[in-house]
């Protein structure tokens, strides 16, 4: 009878290690998704910063221009009413 005890607590045995591993492997496959979520929301989150660092940087270039062309304008129209009055 001993050793009908001993199989069977060796079956249980098995069974309860096979369990256990298939926890431990959720829980990885679980925590892997998690951290490719978050470097996923993290990579987006990058992406946009550098894109409205450059949006911004475009916009103060575009500033620049327009102010210079306001100048040259008028410097421009000033340079016209000089030779008007020659």
């Amino acid at each position: 009878m001993t050793v009908v005890y001993a199989r069977a607590d060796a079956r249980e045995f098995q069974h309860s290690k096979s369990a256990v591993i298939l926890l431990l492997l959720a829980l990885l496959i679980a925590a892997d998704m998690a951290l490719g979520a978050y470097t996923w929301n993290f990579a987006s989150a990058q992406a946009e910063q550098q894109e409205l660092a450059l949006m911004m940087r475009n916009r103060d270039l575009l500033k620049k221009d327009i102010q210079r062309a306001r100048e040259i304008r008028g410097q421009h129209s000033r340079n016209s009413e000089r030779l008007r009055r020659i």
